[in-house]
C-alpha cells in the first residue's frame, strides 16, 4: 500500500519538479555543442577552424552612392575593385597568411575579394593547400558592386594557376526573372533601368547551403575571402553572434 501511494502521488510531483531542470540541462548541452570550441559551428568530433577574411576597401566603399543610394550610373562601381588603400590593407595580410596553416582557401569571385586574396597570397599557396572560387560566397546583391564579371573577364584579370574560374556560370550572381542568365552585361543594363536586389530569403538560403557545403568538406582549417553582409548572416544564423560587421581586411577566426 505504501509503495502504491508513493507511485501514485510522490513520483508525479518529482517528475513535475525536475522535468524543467532536465530540459534546461539538455538545452545547455546542445548550446555547448554548437558554440564550443572557440565558437565553432561544427560538431566537436569534426571541428573546423575557419578564418573569415573581409576584402579590402573598395571603390564602392568610398563612393557617394555608398551613403546616398546606387542607381548604377557609375560604370567603375560594377564589380568594384580595391582602392589604393584597399590594396595596402590586403598586402598587410601577406605576413598573416605566410604563418597560417590552412588546408583550403575559398574565394568569392567578386573582384574585390579576388584582389584581396592575390595580395594576401602574392604567390600561390604552398603545395597541399587548395584554392577554390565559390560563387556561393559572393556578397548579398544589393548594389551595383555586387554584380560580377564574366568568367572570361576574371581569367584575363587574374591569370594565376591557383585561380580557376572555368566552372562558373556566365552569370553567377543573382538575377531576377527579367534579367538574362547568359549575358553578363545585361545585368548592368537592367540594374541601371530598374534596379534589382537579391531577396532576403534567397540570400539566407544561400548562406545556409554554403555552411552545409563547408561541413561536408574533409579540410579542418579553412580561410574564406569574402564579404561583410555574407559573413554577418553566417555568424547570426550559425554561430549565434549578432551584428558582427567585419571591417576591411579584418580576419575573424571561428
Amino acid at each position: 500500500v505504501a509503495m502504491e501511494f508513493l507511485r501514485r502521488s510522490l513520483l508525479p510531483l518529482l517528475r513535475a519538479a525536475f522535468s524543467p531542470l532536465v530540459r534546461t540541462f539538455m538545452h545547455l548541452l546542445e548550446r555547448a555543442r554548437v558554440l564550443l570550441p572557440q565558437w565553432s559551428i561544427w560538431p566537436r568530433q569534426v571541428a573546423k577552424r575557419v578564418l573569415l577574411v573581409r576584402h579590402g576597401q573598395s571603390a564602392h566603399n568610398v563612393s557617394d552612392v555608398y551613403a546616398y543610394g546606387d542607381n548604377g550610373d557609375h560604370e567603375h562601381l560594377f564589380d568594384a575593385e580595391l582602392t589604393e588603400q584597399g590594396h595596402k590593407q590586403a598586402e598587410a595580410l601577406a605576413p598573416v597568411f605566410a604563418s597560417e596553416a590552412v588546408d583550403l582557401v575559398i574565394v568569392s569571385p567578386l573582384s574585390r575579394s579576388v584582389q584581396t586574396y592575390v595580395r594576401a597570397y602574392p604567390k600561390p599557396p604552398p603545395r597541399g593547400v587548395r584554392t577554390e572560387v565559390w560563387a556561393m560566397a559572393r556578397e548579398h546583391l544589393t548594389d551595383s558592386c555586387d554584380i560580377g564579371s564574366s568568367p572570361s573577364a576574371l581569367r584575363e584579370r587574374f591569370p594565376r594557376p591557383d585561380l580557376n574560374f572555368e566552372h562558373l556560370d556566365s552569370v553567377w550572381w543573382y538575377v531576377d526573372a527579367d534579367t538574362s542568365k547568359e549575358d553578363p552585361l545585361h545585368s548592368r543594363e537592367q540594374y541601371r533601368r530598374y534596379g534589382f536586389m537579391e531577396p532576403e530569403r534567397v540570400f539566407e538560403d544561400r548562406v545556409d547551403q554554403f555552411v552545409s557545403m563547408l561541413r561536408a568538406r574533409a579540410e579542418t582549417s579553412i580561410a574564406i575571402f569574402g564579404h561583410s553582409d555574407f559573413f554577418n548572416a553566417l555568424l547570426e544564423r550559425h554561430v549565434d553572434i549578432h551584428n558582427r560587421w567585419l571591417e576591411n581586411c579584418e580576419v575573424l577566426t571561428i
